[in-house]
């Protein structure tokens, strides 16, 4: 912009014969103002916007030094709650990389720690999207798989009915002993029978 400077009076050293102006005003002095600041933070949304998250965060870390050497507070502030965004996509974007590779402990570490920066901005989108990818780093609890073939049962021993003295019998001596002690007794009788007649042979002579 162009800043009018109007001198008015004489300037110069005091000489003979008077003194002369030393210019004729007014002048114009053009001073040109870019406020970088402002530059640089739309730049760094174009970035956050394209998913360029790194580059991003470079350029709101120097529209934010701008803003303070401009004493902007406010644009500063709203440079470091951008700033904080940045890291937690990166976090974010770790934490996909680890979990495509199968190292889900790795994984779950940088969805926390994303989850924790967006929670330090008050962004809760961001924060339920790093909760559900921290429950797919928790694998489900397992539960033994049911069985299908039912327990033994034990049943009580059965044990034979007692028996009474009066409903037993003596034990019955099988059919062929009988017949060898009577043919025993037989031959015994008629041995004692020819032993008496051959006595009596004898005395008679």
């Amino acid at each position: 912009m162009e800043i009018p400077i109007i001198i008015s009076g004489e300037i110069g050293d005091v000489c003979e014969g008077g003194c002369t102006p030393f210019v004729d005003g007014p002048f114009y002095v053009e001073i040109t103002v870019k406020n970088k600041g402002v530059e640089a933070f739309n730049y760094a949304e174009s970035l956050y916007n394209k998913g360029k998250y790194d580059e991003a965060l470079e350029k709101y870390d120097e529209a934010k030094t701008y803003f303070l050497n401009y004493f902007d507070e406010k644009n500063a502030k709203i440079c470091l709650v951008k700033i904080k965004s940045c890291e937690g996509h990166l976090k974010l974007n770790a934490g996909v990389s680890y979990f495509d590779a199968g190292e889900l402990d790795n994984a779950k570490k940088e969805f926390e720690d994303a989850k924790s920066i967006f929670e330090s901005i008050d962004d809760e989108e961001m924060v339920g999207t790093c909760e559900q990818w921290i429950e797919k780093c928790t694998p489900p609890p397992t539960t033994p798989p049911a069985s299908t073939t039912p327990p033994p049962t034990t049943s009580a021993p059965t044990t034979p009915p007692p028996t009474s003295p009066s409903t037993t019998s003596p034990p019955t001596k099988p059919p062929q002993e009988s017949n060898t002690i009577l043919i025993f007794s037989f031959i015994l009788v008629a041995a004692i029978a020819l032993v008496i007649i051959a006595t009596i042979k004898i005395t008679k002579k």
